[in-house]
């Protein structure tokens, strides 16, 4: 749009010499605007690569080890404190607590805070593992620009291996969420398409 605009006032009565001059600053403008969208692109690669690796850190140290340095707090008064997405995950179920590898169940809910990336944190449990559902809540992930480089919004889920663990992504409208476990890859998958139904619904009132 703004090339075409560019180019109708540089063409508008003006003689060759001026064409000329305004088609140069035609091109500087379009590399202008085509190096600020490159920019953002690797921006938004970044950020979503630091999120998955601050979501995998929290499921290790949170879910695992609890060995976080604050301490967590309930969803409830993280939604008072802080309001958000807190209080629309407070309830969240799975849409099936059976699957091919037995009952999966919610341990806990809280808000807790790893590398200084608050997320709100649903641990599940499912073949005697823990899995962690991850949902950051800081402003720089809600940018609908990083979605161009993000996971899929048709309800699928994309699993990845990162730092030893399995992680399968979905996002919403404006929010990214991770499942993080060392259960491998179909179960993970299980696991991920058991959550994304209510946990999107949840989030679509964000």
């Amino acid at each position: 749009m703004l090339a075409a605009r560019l180019q109708t006032e540089a063409l508008r009565r003006r003689p060759a010499w001026r064409q000329r001059h305004a088609w140069m600053a035609i091109a500087a403008s379009l590399i202008v605007v085509l190096g600020s969208a490159v920019a953002l692109r690797e921006w938004s690669a970044s950020t979503l690569e630091a999120l998955l690796h601050a979501a995998v850190g929290d499921h290790r140290f949170c879910a695992l080890t609890f060995k976080l340095a604050e301490p967590p707090i309930p969803l409830a008064e993280a939604a008072q404190r802080f309001g958000g997405v807190h209080a629309l995950l407070a309830a969240v179920e799975p849409d099936t607590t059976t699957l091919s590898g037995g009952p999966l169940r919610v341990l806990e809910r809280h808000s807790c805070v790893f590398e200084g990336r608050r997320f709100v944190h649903i641990v599940l449990h499912y073949k005697d593992e823990r899995i962690s559902v991850l949902v950051p809540t800081d402003r720089d992930q809600l940018s609908s620009d990083l979605w161009g480089v993000g996971p899929p919004t048709d309800g699928t889920t994309a699993v990845t291996v990162n730092e030893g663990f399995h992680v399968a992504s979905f996002r919403s409208a404006r929010h990214v969420v991770f499942v993080v476990s060392s259960l491998n890859d179909h179960d993970l998958q299980e696991v991920a398409t058991a959550v994304v139904g209510p946990v999107s619904r949840a989030l679509a009132g964000a």
